[in-house]
């Protein structure tokens, strides 16, 4: 009898549990809008891309995206996956348009809402060769513009570099030089600069090419050195933004500033690129780092190559010829 009662009283003790539980879950809050969800991934130190794109005469496109892996953070990738699932599910009833595929190893979402400006909406789950477990969600705006300027009409953004560092002290300039021979492979620790589509070998080598640029070392620290990055991103996000042309795409993290309090050091913190689409080629781009000692933009020129890499980092190379490099003094020592 004694058993019997010890029995009842541990199954009850999990059915409470069980509620308990089933009501902390009802509890939680649920997330209703895709900005809110962004805010709630950025409120974890998950932050993703913002990018504005023109590739079409009359538009603008200015994307939100993350990817994320299973293995940078297991509760991370838990809590974007619940989160953006719930949320997509319930955005499917009322959309315009709207596909969701699940297999054994995907999960597929493509969302279109009917509002203006328009915006679309994706997910993709996935697992790679090695049984990693990947996670990309996208939210896409759709914006009418009119775009007047040329690929090639880059004298607007030359002209606010070249004001925007006037106003530094203690700018230092620095020319690179990145020379590749045709067929060479490229290495992993280099950034690929390929056209829009590129197949094939194209996609995996390097043709015949000289680039040559600037880079430009602006020195800050602490608080002064997140000043000059955000106020040269201002600049160009106007520009991006006021004077759309064709081909440009402008590449940063979503929440700029929060991002650079972090103090990540030695990776692009914004990328900006022009695309000759009938020439199959980037012709101008400007990138931006920031080290403990200040803010490092690179500008290079690039109509006269079909396609290049570059050092991840940049700004300790002053030159390359293939795998060969010839180091930047001033900043061998940073990492």
């Amino acid at each position: 009898m004694k058993k019997k009662n010890i029995i009842l009283i541990a199954l009850a003790g999990i059915s409470i549990a069980s509620c308990t539980q089933t009501v902390a879950v009802k509890q939680q809050h649920q997330i209703e809008t895709v900005s809110e969800l962004f805010d709630s991934l950025a409120n974890r130190g998950i932050y993703g891309q913002r990018a504005l794109i023109c590739k079409e005469d009359s538009c603008m496109y200015e994307e939100y995206s993350i990817v994320h892996s299973v293995q940078d953070n297991t509760a991370e990738h838990d809590f974007l996956l619940s989160n953006v699932q719930e949320l997509l599910d319930r955005l499917c009833l009322t959309a315009e348009n709207s596909y969701r595929y699940t297999s054994q190893d995907s999960l597929d979402y493509s969302i279109t809402l009917g509002n203006e400006p328009q915006e679309y909406l994706y997910m993709k789950r996935w697992k790679d060769e090695t049984e990693r477990d990947w996670f990309t969600f996208g939210h896409s705006i759709k914006k009418p513009v009119n775009i007047t300027l040329k690929s090639d009409d880059i004298e607007s953004v030359q002209e606010m570099l070249k004001a925007f560092l006037s106003e530094q002290k203690g700018v230092k300039v620095y020319e690179v030089k990145y020379e590749w021979d045709s067929g060479v492979a490229i290495p992993d620790n280099y950034d690929k600069f390929l056209p829009p589509v590129s197949k094939g070998r194209d996609a995996d080598s390097l043709a015949v090419s000289v680039v040559t640029g600037n880079h430009y070392f602006i020195p800050a620290k602490d608080s002064r050195r997140i000043d000059v990055a955000v106020d040269f991103y201002n600049r160009l996000n106007r520009i991006a933004t006021e004077q759309p042309r064709m081909g440009t795409v402008l590449s940063t993290t979503a929440r700029f500033k929060e991002y650079l309090e972090r103090g990540d050091w030695f990776a692009d913190i914004l990328r900006y690129s022009v695309y000759d689409y009938a020439a199959k080629r980037r012709i101008y781009n400007i990138m931006m780092e920031q080290s403990p000692e200040g803010i490092h933009i690179l500008e290079l020129n690039t109509a006269d190559v079909p396609r290049f890499a570059i050092p991840r980092l940049w700004l300790k190379v002053h030159q390359t010829h293939n795998f060969d490099f010839i180091p930047e003094k001033d900043f061998e020592g940073l990492y």
